[in-house]
C-alpha cells in the first residue's frame, strides 16, 4: 500500500490469503514477506483508518491484526521477512512474528507507538522481549527509540545483515 505500506484490514486480509495459498502449496518450501515498494517495508497501522473507527471496530481491527501475527508465528512452513527501509510499529511487529529475518542496511526498527499514547497491539511487546531480552525491550518500547539494521543485529532482532540489493540473494 502505498506510499509506506501501512497495515489497514485491507492488507491483514491480503496477507492472510497469501499464508492460505502458501501454506496449501507443496512445493512452498519457505514464505518470504517482503514489499513491493522500494525504500520501505512497513510503516505500521494506517493511523488514519484508525481515527476513523469506533470502539468496536477498532478491537476487531487489533485482534484482526494479532490473529494474523499469530499465525505468521505458528505456520508450519517457515516465513521470512526481508527488510528494506523503515520497518516500525505494526512493521516490526510483523518482521517479529517471522522465523527469520534478514535486514537491509537501509532498515530501521522501532516501536514508536509510545509517541502517540498508544502501545504496540499485535504482539510486539511478547515478541520483542523473547528477541532482545527484556532490558533492552523495555528500553525500546518505553523510549520509541529506532534502531539501524546493524544496531538490530547487535540485539538479536534480525538474523542478518546485508546490503539492500543482497537480502534475497543471502535467502536463497
Amino acid at each position: 500500500r502505498r506510499p509506506v505500506n501501512a497495515l489497514n484490514h485491507d492488507l491483514l486480509r491480503l496477507i492472510q490469503e497469501g499464508l492460505d495459498l502458501c501454506e496449501t502449496r507443496a512445493d512452498a518450501q519457505a514464505i518470504i514477506i517482503d514489499s513491493n515498494i522500494e525504500g520501505i517495508f512497513s510503516a505500521g497501522a494506517d493511523l488514519r483508518e484508525l481515527e476513523k473507527l469506533g470502539l468496536e471496530q477498532l478491537k476487531e481491527f487489533l485482534q484482526m491484526g494479532q490473529e494474523t501475527f499469530n499465525r505468521i508465528e505458528d505456520s508450519p512452513k517457515p516465513i521470512i521477512a526481508a527488510i528494506k527501509g523503515p520497518a516500525m510499529g505494526g512493521g516490526c511487529e510483523l518482521a517479529m512474528a517471522c522465523d527469520f529475518r534478514v535486514a537491509g542496511y537501509s532498515a530501521k526498527f522501532g516501536q514508536p507507538e509510545i509517541n502517540l499514547g498508544l502501545v504496540p497491539s499485535w504482539g510486539g511487546t511478547k515478541r520483542l522481549p523473547n528477541l532482545v531480552g527484556r532490558t533492552k525491550a523495555v528500553d525500546l518500547l518505553l523510549s520509541g527509540a529506532s534502531l539501524s539494521a546493524e544496531a538490530a543485529l547487535n540485539i538479536g532482532l534480525v538474523n542478518r545483515v546485508a546490503a539492500d540489493e543482497e537480502v534475497f540473494a543471502d535467502l536463497l
